[in-house]
């Protein structure tokens, strides 16, 4: 026969569910995760207006006029795609390195049962909280690890700034003498093909002979070859500038002529010997170093069986509370 509960009983259960609701409760407020759809379509600049061209100190540079080397790699640095993936990749290192910098959560554990039937009186409460000792051993290591991690992937980021500045300010000395190559080409295919003609036709008026008019034709054949190496050259360097600025490849960009200041030898002589103190792939590998000696103290550290801290407690049927 089953027992009706007594007024204590009902008391207790409400009490029970207190716990519950406030736990309900806390999962309600976790946050919650929506993917966004992958965009494949091409998102080129259709113009230099479109891009962006504020550096982070401020100044913005001049769209327009000629642009120098300079304001080509400040204008790689905003809109190159590559670096864009990059600086993604260092937001979830940082996170990474925020949750290692978290104390490990205690376990919390509640238990109900509903007394139904038997001699007991109250309905049996059970609760528990323990916590993980080893992470708390390994949490200074493991923050150790998660912090070079983020360090190293901010010095590889820098150096691949420095790399992607100088290749975008090569590409444009080398656009720019691609162009005075080609117009230059193009003024002697003009000359050469005047005086082709001249000659084409002095042959055919009996004025000259046909051997004589060989060297002019050869002459032009030369240049129609050079023009065309150096247009394939010029197209090969505007479509790797192009990939970099994000731009799309019916813009031509106007270069001013390259103004590179010289750099003193003693300047370089000067600043060789702490290189590997200012070079980021270079503090990028100690980094990694540091990185890797974090993670093997933590392995040495959780070697020992895993060990926790708790405390359980409750009340069972016949109302005999432990601890």
């Amino acid at each position: 026969m089953i027992q009706p509960y007594h007024l204590n009983d009902i008391m207790t259960f409400r009490t029970a569910l207190i716990p519950t609701a406030f736990a309900l409760m806390s999962l309600a407020g976790c946050a919650s995760y929506s993917a966004h759809p992958l965009d494949l379509a091409l998102p080129l600049h259709r113009s230099l207006g479109a891009m962006n061209h504020t550096l982070s100190g401020g100044r913005v540079i001049d769209i327009g006029g000629a642009l120098s080397a300079q304001d080509i790699g400040g204008l790689a640095l905003l809109n190159d795609p590559t670096l864009q993936a990059a600086r993604a990749q260092r937001k979830s290192a940082e996170a990474a390195f925020f949750a290692a910098g978290l104390l490990p959560d205690p376990q919390v554990g509640l238990g109900f049962m509903a007394l139904l039937g038997g001699p007991g009186s109250a309905p049996s409460i059970t609760g528990s909280i323990s916590q993980d000792i080893g992470a708390l051993i390994t949490y200074r290591v493991r923050l150790a690890s998660a912090r070079a991690g983020y360090q190293k992937v901010n010095a590889d980021l820098l150096w691949q700034e420095w790399q992607t500045l100088a290749r975008a300010e090569t590409l444009a000395v080398a656009l720019y003498a691609d162009q005075q190559s080609v117009h230059e080409l193009d003024e002697q295919r003009r000359l050469l093909g005047g005086l082709a003609a001249n000659t084409q036709a002095a042959v055919q008026a009996g004025n000259l002979r046909l051997d004589e008019s060989a060297p002019s034709a050869a002459a032009l054949a030369g240049v129609d070859t050079a023009l065309d190496t150096a247009r394939h050259q010029l197209l090969s360097d505007q479509s790797s500038l192009d990939a970099m600025l994000d731009l799309s490849p019916d813009i031509v960009l106007n270069i001013a002529a390259p103004d590179f200041p010289a750099i003193p030898a003693a300047y370089m002589a000067n600043h060789l010997a702490d290189l590997a103190q200012r070079r980021p792939d270079l503090i990028a590998l100690q980094l990694g170093y540091a990185q890797s000696d974090a993670d093997l103290r933590a392995a040495i550290l959780t070697q020992f069986l895993p060990l926790s801290l708790g405390l359980t407690g409750g009340s069972d049927t016949s109302q005999v509370n432990s601890l």
